[in-house]
């Protein structure tokens, strides 16, 4: 009589699949997929956020703009401004947000490079890893948040400081500006040369003459026009006519002028001359 042992399979025996555990880069990197692909289904589902988004960032910009700008002439600007204004200094500048444009380019390619090296270079990942652990990801989150806003302000501010410099040191485009009701100052003034214009609102004009910032009512403006050529891109000569270049040309018209006044006067002498002596005949 033969016994047959039962082969019992003892845990050992199993052979169960061995699955690399994944980084937390890589956890990461799945997270915002995941949060990017929520927003652009939002975005595809109300494409008019797109406006409302773009509308909002530039009236930031230019709030942060303006009041930056007028604050380097010791100037409050908020009093005069309508919400309409802020949209509007932001487009008048259009190099502003071409430079936040381009800080959020690079920030979105310094991701992509990450991304890469961690996905190609183990060490780096390994290296990396202590920069992805799971208490960090909200703090991400905010970043993207605040890193933003600090383009914003930083652009405004650069721009604001180069635009205030350019005004103080006289290298901005000058105009003539006639007034319909005199400003009160020193004296009743009608009329302000060599004047740089700071700004412009849907209702004032802000102009920089005498080291002051003046602000002149849109209905109070009978004229401006500029004294110098405005720089064109692509112009074939930006250089301005130097004051004695400008004098002389002036003193030469008036010069034109007025012998083309004495020409008049002694034709028309001439004229009655003529007559007076077939009168006589």
């Amino acid at each position: 009589m033969t016994t047959s042992k039962k082969k019992t399979t003892t845990a050992s025996d199993i052979s169960v699949p061995v699955t690399a555990t994944p980084l937390q880069g890589e956890l990461y990197d799945a997270h915002l997929d995941s949060m990017l692909r929520q927003f652009s289904i939002f975005m595809l589902r109300h494409p008019s956020m797109v406006l409302t988004f773009g509308y909002l960032l530039c009236s930031i910009l230019g709030m942060l703009f303006s009041n930056r700008l007028f604050s380097l002439f010791d100037f409050n600007i908020l009093p005069y401004l309508e919400l309409s204004d802020f949209m509007l200094a932001a487009l008048t500048h259009p190099w502003i947000i071409l430079n936040v444009i381009g800080w959020l380019v690079f920030l979105v390619v310094l991701f992509a490079i990450d991304r890469y090296l961690r996905r190609h270079i183990r060490k780096y990942a390994l290296w990396s890893e202590k920069y992805y652990n799971p208490v960090q990801f909200k703090r991400y989150n905010l970043i993207f948040v605040i890193i933003p806003l600090l383009f914003l302000y930083n652009a405004a501010k650069e721009e604001s400081a180069k635009l205030a410099a350019a005004i103080k040191s006289g290298q901005q485009p000058k105009f003539h500006v006639s007034l319909i009701y005199p400003v009160q100052d020193t004296v009743n003034t009608l009329q302000f040369d060599q004047v740089q214009v700071i700004a412009r609102t849907s209702s004032y004009l802000f102009i920089y003459v005498q080291q002051q910032v003046k602000v002149i009512p849109h209905a109070n403006v009978a004229v401006i026009f500029p004294l110098t050529p405005l720089p064109f891109a692509g112009s074939e000569s930006n250089v301005q006519p130097t004051p004695e270049a400008s004098n002389s040309k002036a003193d030469s018209t008036a010069t034109e002028k007025v012998e083309a006044l004495n020409a008049e006067v002694e034709s028309g002498n001439n004229n009655a001359a003529t007559n007076k002596k077939g009168g006589a005949i």
